[in-house]
């Protein structure tokens, strides 16, 4: 049943797009916490157009805006988080003791609230990495998430073959989106570990599984944090070597070069002729002389290790 504020506020919204100027954020307040779901995401729209129009509104109203954007109602949550992100990159400072808002909407159920959250999110990481160590553990929780993309089969014969096509496009498009925050959140483990490794380490074997991600850019984010924790001397997965080995076969450069990096880190001296192998298929020039030079690295100290009786 339609609540009788809906005409109201939606009369705001109407004016808020045509003319701002002639909507005050007294105006919207009072149904930003209004007990109607539908009603209060009427007025987050209202407010995100305001925010639109002049960023500093959300300065200004900040606290109401993270409180919307921590919201139960998605409606009211994703326009909080789209005026947020219109927002945040430009003003980190005044956001980044609130970076948990961000954090928590990282691990949304709709991709679309992650992605949002995330470019928020990302900003701060990007302009304080100072701030998120305290966050390590939610921040590996993200990476340590597992997304269910074949969910569409579990429906079996109830769904026609349109629908489940329907279904399959938006499987596909909520993985983009999970992988993107899974993304943000990897890259902010690999800023954690040059900083503050201590945090880090206890999540190693969160690292480890992320190395072997289908996007490169996860992937190869993952074998940085082991990278980086090996080289400042912090103990990793007796597993590790193997597993960024197994990474040099794919033909990801990204991935590639990482992971010889890695192994150097490492000490991994059985690695020594896969990374040679490399080097000498590789086309591109960079990766070949990295490769080069650490194959060569490990087989020294491989030929000068003491014999084993």
């Amino acid at each position: 049943m339609r609540h009788e504020d809906m005409d109201v506020v939606e009369d705001l919204l109407e004016t808020a797009r045509e003319d701002p100027s002639h909507v005050d954020w007294a105006d919207v307040e009072p149904y930003l916490a209004h007990e109607n779901n539908d009603v209060r995401a009427r007025g987050a729209e209202t407010a995100a157009e305001l925010v639109d129009a002049e960023p500093e509104v959300a300065l200004r109203n900040n606290s109401q805006l993270l409180d919307l954007a921590a919201d139960d109602y998605i409606a009211v949550r994703q326009q909080a988080l789209a005026a947020l992100a219109a927002v945040v990159p430009e003003y980190t400072d005044e956001f980044t003791d609130d970076i948990e808002t961000f954090i928590d909407a990282l691990t949304a159920q709709v991709g679309t609230i992650r992605v949002l959250a995330a470019q928020s999110y990302s900003a701060i990481a990007s302009e304080h990495p100072g701030a998120l160590a305290a966050h390590t553990d939610a921040i590996a929780t993200v990476v340590a998430e597992a997304h269910d993309a074949d969910i569409f089969e579990a429906a079996g014969d109830v769904f026609d073959m349109s629908e489940r096509e329907t279904l399959r496009t938006h499987n596909r498009e909520e993985q983009q989106k999970y992988s993107v925050t899974k993304e943000v959140a990897v890259n902010s483990l690999v800023e954690i570990a040059r900083q503050q490794p201590d945090a880090v380490s206890e999540h190693v074997d969160v690292a480890l599984e992320a190395t072997t991600a289908s996007n490169p850019l996860v992937a190869g984010a993952a074998i940085d944090v082991i990278s980086e924790l090996a080289k400042q001397g912090y103990a990793v997965p007796e597993a590790a070597p193997t597993v960024i080995e197994e990474q040099l076969a794919t033909e990801s450069v990204f991935v590639q070069a990482r992971a010889v990096r890695a192994l150097g880190n490492l000490g991994a001296i059985d690695a020594a002729d896969s990374i040679a192998d490399l080097a000498t298929d590789a086309t591109d020039e960079d990766l070949q002389v990295l490769a080069e030079e650490t194959a060569e690295w490990l087989q020294e100290r491989a030929d000068s290790a003491p014999a084993s009786t």
